[in-house]
């Protein structure tokens, strides 16, 4: 079998084995859900749909905590003037405030870590 005729084979048997053991990949779709976010840091879903929203925003203590009706796209601020600002430690300057989200019942509670040169 010459290599040409091999190599065909080959091809035409990776082309068969894998249309018929891959899962068709569907394309996914976006949308603007809202507006307006301060440099968005984490972002969370609650039982009732909506999305927490933690925003370090651009100035000093300016984070914020939002709360993003989904269906309409109404955000609305649920915590303001917290801790954040610009940080520049090793490069880029980065906004820096409110960055871990987590839910516990009906608690909200958020994480603001602050980066210390050394």
């Amino acid at each position: 079998m010459s290599i040409a005729k091999f190599a065909f084979l080959f091809a035409v048997t990776i082309l068969a084995i894998a249309s018929t053991s891959a899962p068709a990949v569907q394309a996914q779709s976006t949308s603007v859900v809202a507006t307006g976010l301060q440099a968005p840091t984490k972002i969370i879903l609650t039982d009732q749909g909506n999305l927490i929203v933690a925003e370090a925003s651009f100035g000093i203590n300016t984070g914020r905590i939002s709360v993003i009706n989904r269906a309409t796209g109404v955000r609305r601020t649920l915590l303001q003037g917290l801790p954040s600002g610009i940080t520049d430690v090793g490069g880029t300057p980065d906004p820096s405030g409110p960055e871990g989200l987590e839910l516990r019942g009906h608690t909200c509670l958020s994480q603001s870590v602050q980066e210390i040169p050394c």
